[in-house]
């Protein structure tokens, strides 16, 4: 069985650069702020979610070290 974790995160819509570099990450926007926070003079914002896999063994992962080499 595989489980799913989930990273959230708040991107203000007005900086187009970040959104689209989380979007391109796998970011999904889940909640818009409705336009009624601007009357709290605060600027809107988009949460986004990206899921991630949970591994059911950690040894399914490896990193590797700056001085070991990529074998192909």
């Amino acid at each position: 069985m595989s489980l799913m974790r989930e990273i959230y995160l708040h991107c203000r819509m007005i900086d187009v650069a970040p959104f689209n570099m989380y979007t391109k990450a796998g970011y999904k926007i889940v909640k818009t702020d409705s336009i009624l926070i601007l009357l709290a003079l605060q600027r809107r914002k988009h949460l986004m979610c990206k899921k991630l896999p949970v591994l059911d063994d950690p040894s399914e992962i490896y990193l590797s070290g700056p001085d070991e080499a990529l074998h192909e």
